[in-house]
């Protein structure tokens, strides 16, 4: 009894959590009336259920400042208790980013860590990019708790909704079909939508619209940007890479990439490996990819494959689902530069 008070617990929670607008952990506790502190162990209890909590990155105002540190020392200071961007080694002294909290004297800091700096420059109140969790993987079934399996053993024949039922009722047998699709691109991320719609008894435009719900919900497969009027681009860059990154360096390096204007994604692909995705205005696309293949080989990882692209409109791209015998034929656009897509 007690174990099923605790699985119908975490599933109201999470379904208290679906109705939040993509929750962020201080905002999601005040919506929904708990103290922060309880929600925190209220996640732990979801991820002991068996579910995995995906972060995608949002930004909420915090008051930091952004500070660009020219140093004369050539040594990098680790110990810097503040969240370092970037710490880059120059011939004559070192090149430091972190953020610090609004008001403090940044001077008067430095001095008390003993740096000798040439020259800083402190940004104006910063924005500082804030995780927002989002259920995305399950091990074992695929969600193991009552008000799941009363969604799924709806769909357990493949039937089509009736035209009698209510609007509530239909959500529930979609968000059923979503979960089960869901399922299948976990075990097979490149899936062609006409396989996994005969799979599972439904319609391929159904599969499509299941995609489009992941993807504006943030569950990442593939590469999907969608439009982000707020930066009211005229050109937007895409970067994917697939890494073979721990999962802890993955979301490290999700984290050294939010000095950047950027939207940014992860997933764990089904051998493993990890599917980073990161779009952002045009101008930072060189600067990022630079970036990134310095920074996975100093966190001990390789890059398997890359994708580039400069996009002239900030409408959705998608990479195609693709079984893996097509795969091998799309992997080549994988390495393309920018130079090679401007020259096309």
């Amino acid at each position: 009894m007690q174990n099923l008070f605790v699985e119908y617990s975490v599933a109201r929670f999470l379904e208290a959590l679906y109705k939040i607008d993509y929750p962020c952990g201080y905002r999601a506790s005040s919506i929904l009336g708990i103290d922060y502190k309880v929600f925190q162990r209220r996640l732990m209890k979801v991820e002991e259920a068996g579910f995995r909590l995906r972060m995608s990155i949002d930004i909420s105002r915090i008051f930091l400042r952004k500070v660009f540190v020219f140093s004369d020392s050539e040594i990098t200071h680790d110990w810097i208790p503040f969240l370092r961007l970037e710490a880059r080694m120059l011939p004559r002294g070192t090149y430091m980013v972190f953020f610090m909290p609004f008001g403090l004297n940044h001077t008067l800091f430095l001095s008390r860590i003993n740096v000798s700096f040439r020259d800083v420059y402190v940004s104006s109140i910063d924005v500082y990019p804030q995780p927002k969790f989002t259920v995305y993987r399950v091990e074992g079934d695929l969600m193991p708790n009552v008000w799941a399996r009363l969604l799924l053993k709806r769909l357990d024949s493949a039937t089509p909704i009736p035209a009698n039922m209510n609007s509530r009722e239909k959500q529930l047998v979609l968000k059923s079909l979503y979960l089960k699709i869901l399922k299948e691109l976990e075990l097979k991320p490149f899936h062609p939508h006409y396989e996994l719609a005969n799979k599972l008894g439904v319609r391929p435009k159904d599969v499509k619209k299941a995609i489009d719900f992941f993807y504006s919900h943030k569950v990442f497969k593939g590469v999907c940007v969608r439009r982000m009027p707020w930066y009211k681009l005229n050109d937007l860059g895409l970067i994917a890479i697939v890494s073979d990154l721990k999962e802890n360096d993955a979301r490290l390096l999700l984290g050294l990439f939010l000095e950047y204007p950027m939207f940014a994604g992860g997933s764990l692909l089904a051998d493993g490996s990890v599917l980073l995705t990161f779009a952002m205005p045009g101008k930072y696309l060189t600067d990022v990819e630079k970036s990134l293949s310095d920074v996975v080989k100093t966190l001990g990882g390789s890059i398997i494959a890359r994708y580039t692209v400069l996009s002239y409109d900030a409408k959705r791209y998608t990479i195609p689902f693709i079984d893996g015998k097509e795969y091998d034929k799309y992997r080549k656009y994988w390495n393309i530069t920018l130079e090679d897509w401007s020259s096309q």
